[in-house]
């Protein structure tokens, strides 16, 4: 059918439209361009890396049988969009850690993942479902540099992941992935406060692993005079447990006052621990020790004092949950 060149054609949603021009009796070549409805371009603002497997758990003997002999068949990569409206990802591509780019059309829905993997065949055994893509290259079990860029080439992501403390290490041959905690808050990928080991072996890929809390965080629908909050992110007693370590410090070693938060494996949310002296002015400048699991799959977040304990005798440390 030929096409009024006066006409107006309106569309209501996403599409391809593949056309081309008649001059006299000869047709042009066919173009294809993709419109996008209601997509804003994937940015920093709207777009994280919501959770990766760098050392994935070893095949089973079925893998292994159906030619899945190695680990990095199994590694993925996955991506969230954030926002409350879907977000278009053409051109979006990993420029550094894992190579892919995603074609010109693709979109992310509202609050939508889609995975990526090292091995698509490998990766849909493993977890029932076809990955969004397979990228190049393998995700450095010693840690690396992740540079994922928009389609102008702006920076989106541009973090060093790390194998050892701070950093989960249980993300180091023990099966779990990187989670980033409360990923909707869009919280620094550089901070290895920002990231936890998946609750379960293998991850969640296409899905949150940690649950976030529904309600309201101020109640106390237990009547145990502790904000929802806390109890939904804490592992029992949410106070600090406080103790000492020797760590050096000056060319020797002294004595550090260390702390530790029991975290509930499940529950997905921020948590920030703040120190002070007189209990009037709070600040967040522990030395963050990393994340240790415990029996039981409890999360233990531990942290040491900035300065000596005979520098400062006297410290009192909080946690807070939330942005």
């Amino acid at each position: 059918m030929r096409a009024d060149p006066a006409a107006v054609i309106t569309i209501g949603e996403s599409q391809t439209i593949r056309a081309r021009a008649l001059d006299g009796a000869n047709w042009s070549g066919v173009l294809d361009t993709t419109f996008l409805v209601g997509a804003a371009p994937a940015d920093a603002s709207n777009l994280v890396i919501s959770e990766f497997s760098y050392r994935p758990a070893p095949p089973s003997l079925d893998e292994e049988a159906a030619g899945f002999g190695n680990r990095t068949d199994f590694e993925f990569i996955e991506l969230m969009n954030i926002s409350g409206d879907a977000i278009d990802l053409g051109g979006v591509r990993f420029a550094d850690g894992i190579g892919f780019a995603f074609a010109e059309g693709a979109q992310l829905a509202a609050g939508g993942r889609v995975v990526l993997a090292s091995n698509a065949a490998a990766f849909a055994m493993r977890y029932g479902f076809a990955p969004g893509g397979a990228f190049t290259g393998q995700l450095d079990n010693d840690g690396e540099q992740i540079v994922l860029l928009d389609a102008a080439g702006g920076a989106i992501r541009d973090f060093v992941y790390n194998d050892v403390a701070p950093w989960p290490e249980a993300a180091d041959g023990g099966g779990f992935a990187l989670e980033l905690a409360a990923p909707q808050a869009n919280p620094d990928h550089a901070d290895p406060q920002n990231w936890r080991s998946s609750p379960a072996v293998g991850g969640s890929p296409g899905s949150a692993g940690a649950q976030a809390l529904a309600g309201d965080p101020l109640a106390d629908a237990d009547g145990n005079g502790i904000a929802d909050a806390l109890d939904h992110a804490f592992a029992g007693d949410p106070r600090p447990i406080a103790a000492t370590g020797i760590f050096d410090h000056e060319g020797g070693q002294a004595e550090f006052a260390v702390f530790a938060l029991r975290l509930d494996a499940a529950a997905d949310a921020a948590v920030r621990f703040q120190l002070s002296a007189d209990l009037g002015t709070w600040e967040e400048n522990a030395i963050y020790l990393g994340e240790f699991r415990m029996e039981g799959g409890v999360l233990e977040r531990r942290y040491r004092a900035p300065m000596p304990r005979a520098d400062s005798p006297q410290l009192f440390g909080r946690a807070s949950v939330g942005d």
